[in-house]
């Protein structure tokens, strides 16, 4: 599943300048440590994977298969210092509501603090309690 093809986003390309120990560039260090968490504990994922639910598109941070098959969601707010970032961000929360994913389920947010500091102890809690089965 990871390996195969699948619809990227192709927003802002040259805004992608992290490359992560796999070659797969993404936007920020924080999506760079998530995605070399991930790569730790083997979890498969799409980074900014082009979602059609109908005539709404998402495009999620990380699109994760667990391995019992279940979808996840993980979106990675980095900017919680600028509110039409956040206003975003909620906008989007309530698309994915919409849409049945949920945080109780199979939506993961994370956040970046209002200095742009990520703890990588909450980004391992969610892996170990959502994505490890």
């Amino acid at each position: 599943w990871e390996q195969g093809p699948y619809e990227q986003s192709d927003y802002k390309p040259e805004m992608r300048k992290h490359i992560t120990s796999r070659g797969l560039k993404v936007r920020s260090k924080s999506e760079l440590l998530i995605a070399e968490k991930l790569y730790a504990h083997n979890i498969p994922f799409h980074y900014e994977q082009v979602l059609h639910f109908g005539t709404t598109t998402l495009i999620p941070d990380f699109t994760i298969r667990r391995n019992d098959g279940k979808m996840f969601i993980w979106e990675h707010e980095g900017m919680t210092n600028v509110q039409e970032y956040l206003d975003w961000q909620n906008q989007k929360g309530r698309l994915y509501a919409s849409k049945g994913i949920v945080p109780w389920d199979n939506l993961i947010v994370t956040y970046d603090n209002e200095e742009g500091m990520i703890d990588l102890r909450i980004i391992e809690s969610e892996i170990q309690n959502k994505l490890i089965v």
